[in-house]
C-alpha cells in the first residue's frame, strides 16, 4: 500500500508540473489527443497526431517516438500518402533536433 501511495503522490506531482509548464492550449491539445488514444490506441493516425502535438510543443524526442510508433502501426492497406506523411514528420523533427 505504501508503494501505491507513493505512486499516487508522484502522479499528482507530475500533473502539477505539467500544468505549470504547459500553456493552457498545449495542455488542452495533449489532454484531447491522449483521450483519443485511450479510445483508439491502435490508430496510427491518432498516434501520429500526438507526435504533431509534441513537435508543436518542442518536445522533439517524444514527437519522434510517436511518429516512429505510428509508422510501425500502418498496415499494407493504409494509404501510401499517410505513410509518406509520417516519414516527412520524422525527417522534419530530425532536422529540428540537429
Amino acid at each position: 500500500i505504501s508503494h501505491l501511495k507513493a505512486l499516487e503522490k508522484a502522479n499528482e506531482e507530475y500533473k502539477k508540473y505539467v500544468q505549470n509548464t504547459l500553456s493552457p492550449v498545449e495542455l488542452a491539445y495533449l489532454e484531447t489527443i491522449n483521450k483519443a488514444i485511450s479510445i483508439e490506441p491502435d490508430n496510427p493516425y491518432i498516434v501520429d497526431t500526438r507526435g504533431e502535438v509534441y513537435e508543436y510543443m518542442g518536445r522533439y524526442d517524444e514527437a519522434l517516438a510517436e511518429y516512429n510508433k505510428a509508422l510501425s502501426m500502418f498496415g499494407k492497406d493504409d494509404p501510401k500518402a499517410a505513410i509518406d506523411e509520417s516519414n516527412m514528420h520524422i525527417a522534419r523533427v530530425k532536422a529540428k533536433m540537429n
